[in-house]
């Protein structure tokens, strides 16, 4: 039986097996079954037409004859609750990546002529915790034991750290992996020290990739058409177009221009056949998708900033995935970056290769290198609790290293209290309302005391494949719950890249609402300290009873009203008359 290393690409997945040979390691991509351009690759396309299921190859031929019976991009969806339809049926994207699982995994099985034992899957550096789950789902319901879930860009560091990188005892080095697929773009910074393998960073685009680039050529396609007075009226015609603009960018990649005929290019014929009569060179093209290269500069500085390292301290660069062989693409990210990138694997494969290399068994990994590999993930976003006027008590912060956990205490707002309810939120905004709530978690039972004198200790885990558990404890009654973030939400991936976008957008006026909020609980518990001094008589012989009250009635008065100005400085004086600290 095997471990495999399995790529879920957005337009191509792929698979590999890494073995010792004669001492040595080598790492092989498994072919596709029925075939490819490149031989290796599958397609991540499913076709349902009627009784019959097409996966890969097979089915991306047949989406002209069942453009409505056929889908693809469904890595985009996954961990949402988005429905695909086809006919009168609806597909979940976990039912449809366990279908295109379930082709890799016999593929492999076929080709190997032995069974997979479990596999390493890779995803995007940008993965949440609902879409990690789903993916894991979707290995179950494929009959696949997922060994460990990694993100890509790590993935491609370790596959060439192994051939470039590793001879060198003493290394310590940056890299940084651009890695744009067929629709995302995820950039990572790594740290090599030794053999230990630690992101330091991740960035990206949820909606940038080879997909914007095909449709920015489809466009310009379009208006050279409509300019020749030739009509594209109906959708065969579209679709054509649109396969066509596919077929030229990865023509361009490799060729300097491509001539073709427009009525042969219309009735799905690319070859150039007939009348030729209109040309794009490579120069068009690059002008084409200069646009698109460039908006991924924003998704390098982030990645730099949050770093903490500039360029001038990154010594490699990695690309992976196929809009990255664009020569032009090429150029313009290392001009851009300084250096040059790293070559011998073929970026389709880089990932595959790395995650096979972390399949491989420990005993053989120590046989061909003398030694093992560490490697160190990120959380791409900050977990945190939120608290009493929607304030968010960051747990985990983003970028912080997995595996890793951290637990808190926390306490009642009310005095015998019976219950807490602790929501979960995903996000950068200190304000609870703003992030993306993914769980809440209630502990019952609790020991029947005043306000603040039970104690909650809140954990929170995130194991190696990134996914989170969260458990609450009563410290004195021993009462536990916990909860594993499974359920998917309303969160396609695009949203990671607004909710980023939007904490510098509304960064002052969330700490202008954050500062209120908490000088209003700061105000409620001072109201609190206050009753207690009251109703117990605990004043100093200095204070009167009448004063506690008057003071009581005046603070109570600022909270409702508001009064954020004459609070504060309320609580300031209160705090002193009292000798009350908290």
């Amino acid at each position: 039986m095997y471990s495999i290393g399995i790529d879920i690409g957005t337009e191509n997945s792929a698979a590999a097996i890494t073995t010792i040979i004669n001492g040595s390691m080598k790492s092989v991509i498994i072919p596709s079954g029925e075939g490819t351009p490149d031989g290796k690759t599958t397609p991540s396309y499913i076709t349902f037409a009627g009784k019959n299921i097409y996966t890969g190859m097979p089915a991306k031929k047949m989406e002209k004859i069942y453009p409505d019976g056929t889908i693809k991009n469904f890595k985009r969806k996954i961990g949402t609750d988005y429905l695909f339809k086809t006919g009168n049926e609806f597909h979940t994207p976990q039912e449809l990546t366990a279908i295109l699982l379930t082709k890799i995994k016999m593929d492999a099985e076929i080709y190997l002529k032995d069974k997979i034992r479990d596999a390493v899957i890779t995803v995007p550096a940008y993965f949440n915790d609902n879409q990690r789950n789903a993916t894991k789902v979707a290995a179950d319901l494929a009959g696949i034991k997922v060994k460990r879930l990694i993100n890509e860009p790590t993935a491609a560091a370790i596959a060439y750290g192994f051939n470039q990188f590793l001879d060198e005892r003493e290394l310590n080095e940056n890299v940084i992996v651009y890695d744009m697929g067929a629709g995302t773009l995820d950039v990572t910074i790594l740290n090599i020290r030794k053999r230990t393998f630690s992101v330091l960073s991740t960035s990206g685009d949820t909606m940038l990739g080879g997909i914007e680039m095909t449709n920015a050529l489809y466009n310009h396609l379009r208006s050279v058409f409509i300019k020749n007075n030739i009509n594209i009226d109906s959708s065969e015609k579209i679709f054509y177009l649109k396969e066509f603009a596919e077929y030229a960018k990865i023509w361009l990649t490799y060729n300097y221009t491509i001539s073709f005929s427009p009525s042969s290019v219309l009735s799905g014929d690319f070859t150039g056949r007939g009348n030729i009569n209109i040309e794009i060179t490579r120069d068009e093209f690059n002008s084409i998708i200069e646009p698109i290269i460039e908006r991924s500069f924003r998704a390098i500085d982030e990645a730099f900033y949050k770093s903490g390292i500039t360029k001038n301290n990154v010594n490699h660069l990695i690309f992976i995935g196929g809009p990255t062989k664009i020569p032009f693409l090429q150029n313009t990210v290392e001009k851009y970056l300084g250096i040059k990138a790293l070559s011998g694997i073929d970026p389709m494969y880089t990932v595959a290769i790395g995650a096979s290399i972390i399949a491989a068994s420990k005993a053989e990994i120590r046989e061909a290198i003398k030694t093992g590999i560490i490697f160190k993930d990120v959380t791409p976003l900050t977990l945190g609790n939120v608290i009493i006027n929607d304030i968010v008590v960051p747990m985990i912060p983003a970028n912080t290293r997995i595996p890793c956990s951290v637990t808190k205490p926390f306490t009642t707002v009310r005095d015998y209290q019976k219950e807490i309810v602790i929501k979960i939120v995903q996000g950068e905004r200190p304000i609870g309302s703003y992030n993306e709530l993914i769980g809440e978690l209630r502990l019952t039972d609790l020991k029947p005391a005043p306000r603040g004198e039970v104690t909650i200790d809140v954990t929170y885990v995130i194991d190696r494949n990134g996914i989170l558990r969260v458990s609450a404890r009563d410290s004195s009654t021993g009462s536990e719950n916990h909860i594993i973030i499974k359920k998917p939400i309303n969160m396609d991936p695009e949203k990671i890249e607004r909710i980023k976008r939007e904490v510098k957008k509304y960064y002052d006026s969330d700490m202008q609402i954050k500062n209120i909020a908490e000088l209003m609980n700061n105000a409620n518990e001072m109201l609190y300290r206050l009753k207690t001094i009251a109703n117990f008589q605990s004043a100093s012989g200095k204070i009167s009873y009448y004063n506690i009250s008057q003071d009581i009635i005046k603070l109570t008065d600022l909270i409702k009203n508001k009064d954020i100005k004459n609070l504060k400085n309320l609580i300031e004086k209160l705090k002193k008359d009292y000798n009350i600290n908290y």
